[in-house]
């Protein structure tokens, strides 16, 4: 009986040293029209504050910000109402109004009180104009579901009410069973120009796609130590020697335009920069559209070049529009030689 007791204490002892903590998501599916559909993002605003194993994602139904994957997330889950909140991939509250905190507070007990059969790390990097996501799982404990995907999804921070926007979703197929297999999944997306870049999470989780049960999940932010970045501003003439000198446009002044080319890298620096400058302008005539940099910018820094212009001395006054395209050549942080284009 003794020795019966101390092997079902072992056992007890091996599958709590091996446990993992399940990190629980919260997806909700608002559309902007809807009245109660604020009270559920706040609801998940709330749990992310005070829960520490709590991930939350809004899928955005409509506007410009509508999400990736809104339609056939919200349709797996059998949606019928709005809003809909969805924790651990099965426990749905549907509709609502008020405060919802003690609502989801309850799905997210249920869910946080069980044990992970997967241990989940996720790494994340940008390759010139790619957001590579890598997830290295290994299976801890029995699988009991089937159908399972890797899902990848990226969420960006819009406002206090939008704070964890989704902006990409994707998937592949997961294909670990066995207690001790391990693998890495990868998926990389391109960079939208709209994004901004400083705002985004990686979320990764495994899922069933047969009972939508999330098997453990986790997130990061997306470093962006290599991430290459440059920007150009005009910031005045110089009209000494092509007209009166007073630093300001004038017609039938011939004058430089002053260019400043920015670094705005963390880590990275260009090896060449070229600069075209056109004008729709009529009565501007850019004199050399093209100029080449080859001198280091150092990351944080800035340097100006000066592009001959003239102006034609019957010219309307007003503003003038000037187009600025930037390559710039630059090796990244693993060697990668890369184009840079804005």
């Amino acid at each position: 009986m003794k020795k019966s007791l101390i092997i079902s204490c072992l056992f007890i002892l091996i599958n709590f040293l091996f446990s993992e903590q399940m990190i629980v998501v919260g997806e909700v599916f608002p559309e902007s029209w809807w009245p109660y559909c604020p009270d559920a993002r706040a609801g998940i605003s709330d749990l992310a504050n005070a829960q520490p194993n709590f991930i939350p994602l809004i899928f955005q139904g409509d506007t410009q910000y509508a999400s990736p994957g809104y339609i056939s997330r919200f349709n797996q889950y059998g949606g019928s109402g709005l809003p809909l909140a969805q924790f651990g991939g099965y426990l749905s509250v549907s509709g609502g109004g008020g405060n919802m905190y003690n609502t989801y507070l309850s799905r997210y007990n249920t869910i946080s009180n069980i044990n992970s059969p997967l241990s989940m790390q996720l790494s994340s990097d940008i390759i010139g104009n790619q957001i590579i996501m890598q997830a290295d799982i290994e299976v801890t404990g029995d699988i009991d579901h089937s159908n399972n995907k890797v899902v990848f999804i990226l969420t960006s921070y819009q406002d206090e009410d939008y704070f964890c926007s989704v902006i990409s979703y994707d998937y592949s197929t997961f294909n670990l069973n066995s207690i001790g297999e391990s693998n890495t999944f990868e998926m990389s997306v391109e960079i939208d120009p709209d994004w901004d870049i400083n705002l985004i999470k990686f979320i990764g989780f495994v899922q069933s796609f047969n009972d939508n049960h999330i098997l453990q999940a986790s997130s990061m932010e997306v470093p962006l130590n290599n991430l290459f970045i440059m920007d150009t501003q005009i910031s005045g003439v110089d009209d000494q020697d092509g007209g009166d000198g007073d630093g300001v446009a004038n017609p039938g002044e011939n004058l430089l335009l002053s260019l400043d080319i920015i670094n705005e890298s963390m880590e990275l620096m260009p090896s060449n920069t070229e600069i075209t400058v056109s004008s729709t302008t009529d009565g501007i005539e850019v004199l050399e559209p093209v100029s080449t940099y080859s001198e280091i910018i150092e990351n944080g820094q800035q340097q100006s070049i000066y592009i001959p212009i003239s102006i034609a001395g019957e010219i309307e006054l007003g503003s003038a529009n000037f187009d600025i395209t930037l390559n710039c050549s630059y090796i990244d942080n693993y060697s990668n030689e890369l184009i840079f284009t804005l």
